[in-house]
């Protein structure tokens, strides 16, 4: 094996500030563990803490919920109905009486063959019931429920 022939050179060790490989000191006396800088029961000076405690929880707007959007319109004949276009045509039915905004969500099928009508959320079942007129000749069916919960 051979012998390095490079010479080793020590670097001068700077005093004037603390680099991550010199550990911190208080008043120039000996230096501080890490569980005495850590230590949060002594408040430090000059030290700008912000403790974060539990949000204020603000209330959410009243939502209308779903059962209260939805209507069941009992039917006998179980015949097949495109429901895109039965919305679209109750939407128009809606808009040509003055609504601005559409009223039905969706219309949908439910597992007895009914056919459910969800509002959008602007409006509820209520709405549907006290317009009945405007809407009834639309479609075929022999009973309205509101959907309960």
């Amino acid at each position: 094996m051979q012998k390095s022939t490079q010479p080793t050179t020590t670097l001068p060790s700077s005093t004037a500030n603390n680099t991550p490989s010199q550990p911190s000191t208080t008043n120039g006396s000996k230096p501080l563990s890490y569980p005495a800088v850590v230590d949060t029961s002594k408040p430090q000076k000059n030290q700008n803490w912000q403790i974060v405690g539990d949000k204020k929880k603000t209330p959410l707007p009243a939502k209308n919920p779903l059962h209260s959007r939805q209507l069941v319109l009992t039917r006998e004949n179980q015949t097949t109905f495109n429901s895109l276009e039965v919305r679209n045509t109750l939407n128009k039915a809606c808009a040509n009486k003055g609504v601005p905004t559409p009223v039905i969500a969706s219309v949908t099928c439910s597992t007895k063959n009914n056919i459910v009508l969800t509002t959008t959320l602007a409006f509820n079942a209520k709405y549907l019931l006290e317009n009945k007129k405007v809407w009834e000749t639309i479609l075929d069916f022999n009973n309205t429920l509101p959907n309960q919960p």
